[in-house]
């Protein structure tokens, strides 16, 4: 058989292949990124339960999940969600995912400054002052401190 004849056999296989091999590529290369992430947390997990000598029934119960959901975590192919990373933090007391960038409004001098003043006006003008204080920080707390793309961290 020549190079040519094996090149044609080869595609007939692949047009005749009733796996879905290549959805499961496309889906694995579309997905690529949350999926990192996700095996990132699964190897973490499983370094922890494994040093607490934790076994998956055990963490199923605490999580209130069935243990066919939490293999699926630990296989790193579930696309968690903030609630189920939160339940897991809670749960083993531990951090998996720091949001970094961004810093307290208390450690901005510009709001520090802004409370001096505000303070030192009549009780009338405080309480709107406080509101307006409020507002502008929760603003201000949502602009990141640099333009560093890497906003989560797994932590270990």
């Amino acid at each position: 058989m020549n190079k040519r004849e094996r090149k044609q056999r080869f595609f007939e296989n692949i047009e005749n292949d009733s796996g879905n091999w290549l959805e499961e590529a496309r889906y694995r290369r579309d997905n690529r990124d949350w999926l990192q992430k996700s095996r990132d947390i699964a190897i973490l997990l499983q370094q922890f339960l494994r040093e607490k000598g934790m076994k998956q029934k055990t963490l199923a119960e605490l999580l209130g999940v069935s243990v066919q959901q939490v293999s699926k975590v630990l296989k790193g192919k579930e696309n968690l969600t903030l609630d189920t990373i939160s339940k897991l933090e809670k749960v083993l007391g531990i951090t998996i995912i720091e949001v970094v960038g961004f810093q307290a409004e208390l450690e901005m001098p510009e709001f520090r400054l802004y409370d001096e003043i505000s303070t030192t006006r009549s009780a009338k003008h405080f309480k709107t002052d406080a509101k307006i204080s409020k507002i502008e920080s929760q603003q201000w707390t949502q602009r990141p401190v640099n333009d560093d793309s890497s906003k989560y961290r797994i932590t270990g």
